[in-house]
C-alpha cells in the first residue's frame, strides 16, 4: 500500500501549480489635494438595491474592494467631504481605484413623524445622488440612489451631503403611512434640521381578471414621482395595499400568464379616500403577417 501512496505523492508535487484568482482592485479615496481620507463611506452599488454596502478606509484612505460577480458603481464621501464621482468596476477588474471626494459637504439631522407628530421608527429615507453612472441601482427616481433607516426615535443624521437641493424619498415600510418626497438645502460646513410628516395612506385595493373574468394572479407597479413600489394580486385576484403616496400615479398592471397584456391605470389618490379597483386584462393582439406580393 505504500507505494501507490508515495506514486500519488510524486505526481502531486509534479503536478503544473493551479492559477490562483487576482484578488479585487484596493479602492483609495484622496481629497482634492490628493491626501487620503481615513474613516470614508465606500459605497458600493450593485444591479439591485438589496446589493449596496458600505465599507470604510482606513487611515492610509484604503479599502479592499469584496469580489463579486456583477459590474458594480462606487462612490465614497468623507466625515468633511462630498461624494466623489460614481466609478464602475467589472466584476473580473483588478486595477487599483482611486474616487477623489469633494472639497466641501453638509449634514442633515433629519427626524421622520406621523400625523400626529409621533417618531417613525425604522423608516427607509432614500437620498438621490446628483452624480451619474451605468451600473447600480437607480430604481424608478433614474438616479444612483442610498438609503438609511430611522432610529426608535424617529431620526438619522447623514453626513457628507454635496451642498444644494437634496431630494429624499420617505417610506414606512411597516404602517400604513403615505410615502413622500421631499427636498432640503444642504449647506456646505453646516448641518441643517428638518421634519418630515407622513400622512395617512389611503387604500387601494381591489381585483384582476383575466380576459375572460376569471380571477388572475398578477403583479402591480405603483409609479409615482414620489416612491415607486411593486406589490402581487393573488390567484383569488385579489390586491391590498396601504402605503400608498397621495398624488396621481400610475398603476402598472402585469399578467402572470403568457398571451396577455399588461395594462396602466392613471390613479388619483391625492384626497387620501380609499380606492377600489376592478381591472380586466386584455389577450395581446396576434401579429400579423406581412401580405405576399
Amino acid at each position: 500500500m505504500a507505494l501507490p501512496l508515495l506514486a500519488a505523492c510524486i505526481a502531486l508535487l509534479q503536478s503544473p501549480p493551479t492559477e490562483t484568482a487576482s484578488p479585487p482592485p484596493v479602492v483609495t479615496v484622496v481629497d482634492p489635494s490628493g491626501e487620503p481620507v481615513g474613516g470614508a463611506d465606500v459605497i458600493v452599488v450593485g444591479s439591485h438595491w438589496l446589493h449596496t454596502t458600505i465599507g470604510h478606509t482606513d487611515a492610509a484612505g484604503r479599502f479592499q474592494l469584496p469580489p463579486a460577480k456583477e459590474t458594480r458603481s462606487l462612490t465614497a464621501r468623507g466625515p468633511r467631504h462630498s461624494f466623489a464621482d460614481l466609478v464602475d468596476v467589472a466584476a473580473d477588474a483588478t486595477d487599483d481605484v482611486r474616487l477623489v471626494v469633494g472639497s466641501s459637504a453638509g449634514s442633515a439631522r433629519v427626524r421622520v413623524v406621523d400625523a400626529d407628530g409621533k417618531p417613525v421608527d425604522d423608516a427607509w429615507v432614500t437620498f438621490e445622488m446628483l452624480t451619474e453612472g451605468t451600473a447600480g441601482s437607480y430604481g424608478s427616481f433614474g438616479r444612483p440612489s442610498w438609503w438609511v433607516a430611522t432610529d426608535p426615535k424617529g431620526q438619522f443624521r447623514a453626513h457628507g451631503l454635496p451642498p444644494g437641493p437634496l431630494s429624499m424619498h420617505v417610506h414606512a415600510h411597516a404602517l400604513p403611512l403615505a410615502p413622500t418626497k421631499v427636498t432640503i438645502g444642504v449647506v456646505a460646513g453646516e448641518e441643517v434640521e428638518a421634519t418630515v410628516r407622513l400622512q395617512p395612506s389611503p387604500v387601494l385595493a381591489g381585483r384582476v381578471f383575466d380576459p375572460d373574468g376569471a380571477p388572475a394572479p398578477a403583479t402591480l407597479h405603483v409609479i409615482a414621482p414620489s416612491h415607486y413600489t411593486m406589490f402581487f394580486a393573488d390567484d383569488a385576484g385579489r390586491f391590498r395595499l396601504t402605503q400608498v403616496p397621495r398624488e396621481k400615479f400610475k398603476l402598472r398592471v402585469e399578467p402572470r400568464v403568457d398571451g396577455q397584456a399588461a395594462r396602466e391605470i392613471e390613479v388619483d389618490a391625492s384626497s387620501g379616500e380609499p380606492i377600489t379597483l376592478e381591472v380586466r386584462l386584455e389577450r395581446e393582439p396576434k401579429a400579423t403577417k406581412p401580405r405576399r406580393r
